[in-house]
């Protein structure tokens, strides 16, 4: 068995072991399943594209939360200031009167306007 073959199959492996934890993991610092989703995936690429530099030194659970950990992190860092602004939109208060207050108001000024200024 060759070298890439031995990764490929061990990767196999944690994902089959690892993958459920690690998204539930994202889902609950997210709050988003599809995005839990993509982070999960992006997860285990980041492991396979850094297979080599885990030294084994930690569990491979731990390693691979501590890389879902940041994956997640990262994203919530770009999309944070996105919130800020959507939290903004939706807090906004619409002050343009509704038609039915807007006729109200005419009709008020033109009773205030049409009363002589010297009675």
């Amino acid at each position: 068995m060759t070298e890439k073959n031995s990764r490929n199959g061990e990767l196999e492996e944690w994902y089959n072991l690892y993958s459920d934890a690690v998204f539930k993991y994202i889902c609950v610092m997210t709050r988003d399943y599809q995005q839990a989703e993509d982070l999960t995936h992006e997860t285990f690429i980041k492991a396979y594209n850094n297979y080599e530099t885990f030294q084994r030194q930690a569990e491979t659970k731990t390693w691979l939360f501590r890389i879902a950990h940041n994956v997640t992190i990262d994203f919530l860092r770009k999309r944070k200031p996105l919130r800020i602004i959507e939290n903004l939109l939706q807090n906004k208060k619409d002050s343009t009167p509704l038609p039915e207050d807007m006729l109200q108001m005419k009709e008020e000024a033109r009773a205030r306007w049409s009363k002589p200024l010297i009675n």
